[in-house]
């Protein structure tokens, strides 16, 4: 009977060190999306800066040939 519950211990902690593995491997894998997201976040952040930028330039000589 104590043999029986010696196992019983042993597979509860097997599966808690297995359910921890999991947990590490999907939060290891949540970083590295959030990673991924926020590399692409900046990237498209600069280009709305460049794009907004040209467009302004754009729209300031459009805006002087009128004048003209």
């Amino acid at each position: 009977m104590e043999k029986i519950s010696e196992l019983d211990q042993e597979l509860a902690e097997a599966e808690r060190r297995a359910t921890k593995l999991r947990l590490e491997a999907l939060s290891n894998k949540i970083r590295m999306i959030l990673t991924i997201e926020k590399e692409s976040l900046e990237y498209l952040k600069e280009e709305v800066e460049s794009t907004s930028e040209k467009l302004k330039v754009s729209e300031q000589r459009l805006s002087g040939e009128r004048n003209d």
